[in-house]
């Protein structure tokens, strides 16, 4: 057939004909409606903007004031061997660190991940 697709339903003689351009435009149309409601769950519910701007800060080392004061609280543990190091004493100069730079004023919510 021109400008569609045939199919026929198992041994049934029943023939039908579908038209790709209205195929293709509801294809289209369900994929906007679904890429619109996914990119609203991502970035409006799970905030995902908020969570590479963390990674940024945190991760890329982009918080200086944070990074500085962290190493100067944790530097003399970086070089003990890891079974030596005390989780309580790092927790403790994490929270130090978030106090004593501007990561204290954060979202809660980035700071609960970073602990």
């Amino acid at each position: 057939t021109q400008g569609g697709l045939e199919y026929t339903s198992g041994g049934d003689e029943t023939t039908g004909e579908v038209q790709a351009g209205s195929l293709e435009a509801a294809v289209s149309s369900a994929a906007r409606v679904m890429d619109s409601y996914l990119l609203g769950r991502l970035f409006d519910h799970f905030r995902f903007s908020d969570h590479c701007l963390a990674l940024k800060r945190y991760l890329l080392l982009g918080q200086g004031d944070f990074i500085q004061t962290l190493l100067a609280n944790v530097g003399t543990d970086l070089g003990e061997r890891a079974g030596l190091v005390s989780g309580y004493k790092l927790s403790g100069a994490l929270e130090a660190s978030i106090r004593a730079s501007n990561a204290q004023y954060d979202d809660p919510d980035v700071l609960r991940r970073l602990r």
